[in-house]
C-alpha cells in the first residue's frame, strides 16, 4: 500500500471512535424508535413522493463525514448534484480497481467504503399504542393512545424494509397504508443485548382487520399536514462537502457548536438503483395523490 493509502488508513483509524450521528432537533421530535416490547403501528401514505409510488423513502447520508454540527448531511449526489465527498470516493474505488494485488485491492476497496454513505429508508407512521415486555410475576402494561403524538418518521434498514414489502406483496394483505382499508402491523423489537448473535431483531405482522386510519379530526389533520422529512436535514453545496471532506481528512470532529447554514431546497430525490434493484420494489400501488385526497375527505365526512 502506498505512503498515502498508509497515512489516509491511520486518520480514518484515528478518528474512527471519535464521531457520533444524530438529527437535528425537529427531527429528533419526530423520529419513532421501536422500543423492546410490542409497538402498534399504522403506516401512512408519503404525501412528499408523488404518485404511485409506495410510503417508502430510502436516503443516503453523511453520517461521520464533514459535518460541523449534529445533523448529519443529505448526500448530494442523489439529487444529480456536485459532491466532492462522493467523487472522493469514486476516486479511491478507480485506484482500488487499478491494484493487482489481491490483498492491496482488498485493502483499499476496504477503505472506499469508509466513504461511502450510508442508507437507510423511512416511512411515515402514527404510533398507536406500546406494549412493554412482560417480566415474570407481572402483568402485561399498555399504553394506548398514543396517536395524538401526530405523525412520526420511523427509520430502518433493507432487512425491515423487505418485510414490509412482502406484506404488501401478499395480496390477502395489499395496501396495509390505505388510508380507510389499511391495516395496523405490529413491530415486535428485541435489542442486542438479548439476542443470542448480539444483533437486535425486528419482526413486523400486519394485523387481520381493515380499518380507517383515525376518525378524530385533529390526528387527521395532522396526517393530512405531515411535514417533509427531508427538508430537517441539511444538504450541503459542493464547496461545504470539499471543505467537510478536507477537514475530516485531517482529523477534526464534525461535532461543533455552530449552528447550521440554511438548509437549501431539496429536490425530487433519485433512488439508488444498485439498492432498489437488490429490493425488488418493482410493484406500485394504483392509488393517485388525488385519490388519496378523496380518502381524506370522505373521513372527514364520516
Amino acid at each position: 500500500m502506498s505512503s498515502y493509502y498508509e497515512k489516509l488508513q491511520a486518520q480514518m483509524e484515528a478518528i474512527k471512535n471519535n464521531t457520533k450521528s444524530g438529527g437535528t432537533s425537529e427531527e429528533a421530535k419526530l423520529r419513532f424508535s421501536p422500543k423492546e416490547g410490542k409497538t402498534v403501528v399504522r403506516i401512512l401514505p408519503n404525501f412528499h413522493l408523488g404518485k404511485d409510488v409506495r410510503p417508502f423513502l430510502p436516503v443516503q447520508f453523511y453520517q461521520e463525514i464533514g459535518t460541523t454540527w449534529k445533523d448529519p448531511w443529505l448526500a448530494p449526489f442523489q439529487f444529480d448534484e456536485p459532491d466532492a465527498i462522493a467523487d472522493f470516493h469514486k476516486e479511491l474505488l478507480m485506484e482500488a480497481s487499478r491494484e493487482k494485488d489481491k490483498v492491496k485491492n482488498r485493502q483499499k476497496w476496504e477503505l472506499a467504503q469508509k466513504f461511502r454513505p450510508q442508507i437507510r429508508v423511512c416511512v411515515p407512521v402514527l404510533v398507536r399504542s406500546y406494549t412493554a415486555p412482560v417480566t415474570p410475576g407481572a402483568k402485561p402494561s399498555t399504553v394506548d393512545g398514543l396517536e395524538s403524538e401526530g405523525v412520526k418518521y420511523w427509520w430502518f434498514y433493507a432487512k425491515t424494509w423487505k418485510q414490509l414489502e412482502a406484506i404488501m406483496d401478499d395480496p390477502d394483505y395489499g395496501e396495509i397504508y390505505d388510508l380507510k382499508t389499511g391495516r395496523d402491523i405490529t413491530i415486535t423489537y428485541t435489542p442486542k443485548d438479548k439476542t443470542s448473535n448480539g444483533i437486535a431483531v425486528i419482526e413486523v405482522l400486519a394485523k387481520p382487520n381493515q380499518t380507517p386510519v383515525s376518525t378524530d379530526k385533529e390526528v387527521l389533520e395532522a396526517i393530512k399536514n405531515m411535514p417533509d422529512v427531508l427538508s430537517l436535514f441539511t444538504k450541503p453545496t459542493y464547496e461545504q462537502t470539499d471543505k467537510g471532506l478536507k477537514a475530516y481528512l485531517a482529523g477534526e470532529s464534525k461535532q461543533s457548536e455552530t449552528a447550521p447554514e440554511p438548509k437549501p431546497e431539496v429536490k425530487k430525490q433519485q433512488t439508488n438503483d444498485e439498492f432498489l434493484a437488490e429490493m425488488n420494489s418493482t410493484n406500485v400501488p394504483e392509488k393517485t395523490p388525488t385519490q388519496v385526497e378523496e380518502d381524506f375527505e370522505d373521513l372527514f365526512k364520516d
